[in-house]
């Protein structure tokens, strides 16, 4: 449990730790992504994802969550990941892990170059207003973008990588 604290605490340093990293590297240039399609899992490091899908949120379910609600010039959009290689976690711990690492860690890009960071997180049953219980292992990442952005991908940044290992993985959410 404290290595997935740490992966997920380090996150609210990162600026400073970057602004650092590049004073003393000379600017070197952020490691490519590692393109996913669709459905892949992607390892990291001690739980797995797959990202199934995206869905733009036409008009928010019936219940009274208001991060689904669109502010004027915005749209949401909302994307759905399956979590793998929690199991031996408390459910509650779980739970505020796979929040907390979507709320720091994934960004959608659109076509213009907009990065857009998750605005927030939910397990899936609620997002459809259905609650089935535990264990919740899917799970929609909330993102708020400009009405206007069209054809999105998604940025997941490994918390541990490696050298020459994944650092970020880059799942397209539009069809070409």
């Amino acid at each position: 449990m404290s290595r997935l604290v740490r992966l997920v605490g380090g996150w609210r340093a990162w600026p400073a730790v970057a602004a650092i990293g590049l004073c003393a590297c000379g600017g070197e240039r952020p490691p490519e992504p590692t393109v996913f399609s669709l459905g892949s899992r992607i390892a990291l490091p001690d739980f797995a994802i797959k990202v199934r899908r995206m869905e733009t949120v036409a008009r928010p379910p019936p219940n009274p969550l208001n991060s689904l609600r669109a502010s004027p010039g915005e749209k949401v959009i909302a994307v759905f990941v399956h979590w793998e290689g929690l199991e031996d976690l408390e459910e509650w711990d779980a739970q505020t892990f796979i929040e907390a690492f979507i709320e720091g860690r994934f960004t959608v890009l659109d076509e213009a170059g907009e990065r857009t960071p998750a605005f927030s997180a939910m397990p899936a049953d609620l997002y459809h207003w259905m609650p089935t219980g535990f264990p919740q292992r899917e799970w929609v990442a909330v993102f708020h973008v400009y009405e206007d952005s069209e054809r999105f991908t998604l940025l997941v940044e490994n918390p541990d990588p490696v050298p020459g290992g994944l650092a970020v993985a880059e799942i397209p959410l539009s069809r070409p």
